[in-house]
């Protein structure tokens, strides 16, 4: 079984039951639109931690310069190397940050990871609701239920061979 690693809508499913699918092929897709959006937010945020890092560890080299100066102070060379490691981590944060939602925005493809078959799609629906007024108007929903029968098998396309796990009514 396959299952989205996030939480979206789906836009668009590419292979129908029945299919037969190869490693790697795509099988459905969820709205990226918000992902997108936070590997930009993410992107940004590391270009500026880069920067004040950088800005940093340029102020904690150029005062190491003035070690046997007259205006050389420890304390201030303290205090410069203090930021550009702050800086070098918050560098490292926003970096796994950006990381993190790339993989997400990655995670909006269902790709196979085996060949197989396409043995059912479940999808849901949530339709938007308005609980009822006074005088009985809004918009609800019913869900209805039905007698159902799943067959859950393994098969081994390598040996041709179908192997009955479980078989569950309802």
């Amino acid at each position: 079984q396959l299952g989205f690693r996030v939480a979206g809508k789906i836009v668009r499913r590419a292979v129908d039951v029945g299919a037969v699918v190869q490693p790697g092929q795509l099988i459905a897709e969820l709205d990226p639109t918000d992902y997108r959006l936070a590997v930009e937010n993410a992107r940004a945020a590391f270009a500026a931690a880069e920067g004040d890092y950088m800005r940093a560890k340029a102020d904690h080299e150029r005062y190491l310069q003035l070690r046997n100066s007259a205006a050389f102070m420890q304390q201030t060379l303290d205090t410069r190397k203090s930021a550009a490691v702050t800086a070098l981590g918050r560098m490292d944060q926003a970096k796994s940050q950006l990381e993190t939602a790339e993989h997400n925005l990655a995670y909006t493809e269902l790709k196979a990871d085996a060949e197989g078959y396409v043995f059912s799609a479940r999808e849901s629906y949530d339709p938007p609701t308005e609980a009822l007024d006074e005088k009985g108007q809004g918009k609800p929903y019913a869900v209805y239920g039905y007698g159902a029968q799943i067959a859950e098998l393994e098969v081994d396309m390598k040996l041709g061979t179908v192997k009955l796990i479980k078989i569950t009514a309802a």
